[in-house]
């Protein structure tokens, strides 16, 4: 569940930001909703990005002995990055795994998905919002998101509730008249809608 705080803090940054998530949006196809979404859980709308030399924590995770080589593509996109003058060798901090700046790309993604969101030349998912927002819409529409369906549901949950059900993937899908039947509501408490999901 997103706590309350979450929830208002992405409500007056969507406000905040409106014209630039609108424009963004409707150049990629995504909803500038869903782009807060996921600046929020990424970094915490930018609040957590890491403080890891990214080319020391990839370098090291492709010799550490797990995924080798997927760290040492990892560590020549991070690189290639460098090279590209995205970013200066000495700001290029990112998590302990190498996920960089507010979108938590992996180099690769970002050499995939990184946009220019504020048209000066250079895709700073680091410190350039408009750069942020760009690269998440590019990202999502890349991986073929469709603004035309409901992807999710604000809800709100009961207390109590078996907190085993949280999480990603098919297996933790349910039909909404299943959520239903576990107490879950739409945010204002109306129930969920009745549609024929076959």
């Amino acid at each position: 569940a997103v706590p309350e705080w979450k929830v208002k803090q992405a409500k007056a940054l969507y406000k905040e930001h409106y014209a630039e998530l609108k424009r963004i949006g409707d150049q990629y196809g995504v909803q500038p909703r869903f782009i807060v979404a996921l600046w929020g859980v990424e970094s915490n709308f930018g609040k957590f990005t890491g403080n890891f030399r990214v080319i020391d924590a990839l370098s090291t995770m492709a010799f550490e002995g797990r995924r080798e080589e997927f760290f040492r593509k990892e560590t020549m996109a991070a690189l290639q990055i460098l090279d590209q003058g995205h970013i200066e060798l000495d700001n290029f901090k990112g998590s302990w795994a190498g996920a960089m700046g507010q979108c938590q790309f992996m180099p690769s993604s970002f050499l995939r998905f990184a946009a220019d969101g504020n048209g000066d030349g250079k895709k700073d998912i680091w410190q350039s919002e408009a750069d942020v927002f760009a690269s998440t819409a590019n990202y999502l529409s890349e991986s073929g998101w469709d603004d035309k369906f409901t992807w999710g549901r604000q809800v709100k949950v009961p207390k109590g509730i078996d907190r085993s059900l949280e999480g990603r993937g098919a297996e933790k899908g349910k039909y909404l008249q299943e959520w239903s039947k576990l107490g879950i509501t739409k945010y204002d408490g109306s129930p969920l809608p009745k549609l024929n999901e076959d």
